[in-house]
């Protein structure tokens, strides 16, 4: 493992280290999130948020990587014999990406992130709200596709993602359950020219 680390570490050095260009720019959104696996038909979706920052790494004419870091409001609603309530998870994301320029401003986008749980929260309806950190695993890892969309002379984009959770939320390994986002946001690229 620590040498897959160490190749992907110097593959991304040396593409940055030749970058044609760099850009850095701000990004926030909406989310729609869930969770899925075992137990999940008492789960629904619920509505967060995200917001970050990220450096786009031009390494040919119409591709780069973009890593980022988001920090991501997820979870879920939940009804258990008539009692609702929800889940979120605050993470700080880092997710990095590779984007390949199709045209006319268009981006597709996919690439692995890893999530950091900074709190997690239950709250049932009409009996206040409790840490559930402790239950939850620390890392989560997801697979990202999108895509995005930004006028050339313009600063400000539009992107639309799915981020699929490829690990196990649960401290509990007895119970699988993962994360299932959408986010759509509004990003802006400060060195856009």
């Amino acid at each position: 493992m620590k040498k897959i680390i160490i190749v992907v570490v110097s593959v991304l050095s040396l593409s940055f280290a030749k970058a044609q260009q760099v850009k850095f720019g701000i990004k926030g959104g909406i989310n729609l999130s869930t969770i899925t696996g075992d137990n999940s038909s008492s789960f629904s979706s619920m509505i967060g948020a995200n917001a970050g920052g990220f450096s786009r790494f031009a390494v040919a004419k119409q591709f780069s990587i973009q890593p980022e870091v988001v920090l991501s409001l997820e979870g879920a609603k939940f009804s258990i014999n008539g009692v609702g309530g929800n889940m979120t998870g605050t993470y700080i994301n880092v997710p990095v990406l590779a984007q390949y320029e199709v045209g006319s401003g268009f981006v597709l986008q996919s690439g692995i992130q890893i999530g950091l749980l900074l709190s997690a929260r239950e709250k049932v309806d009409k009996q206040g709200s409790t840490s559930i950190k402790d239950q939850l695993k620390s890392t989560n890892f997801s697979w990202v596709i999108g895509s995005s969309y930004q006028p050339k002379e313009w600063p400000v984009g539009f992107d639309l993602r799915y981020n699929l959770g490829l690990s196990n939320i649960n401290s509990n390994t007895a119970v699988l359950n993962h994360t299932s986002t959408w986010q759509i946001g509004v990003f802006y690229v400060f060195n856009k020219k």
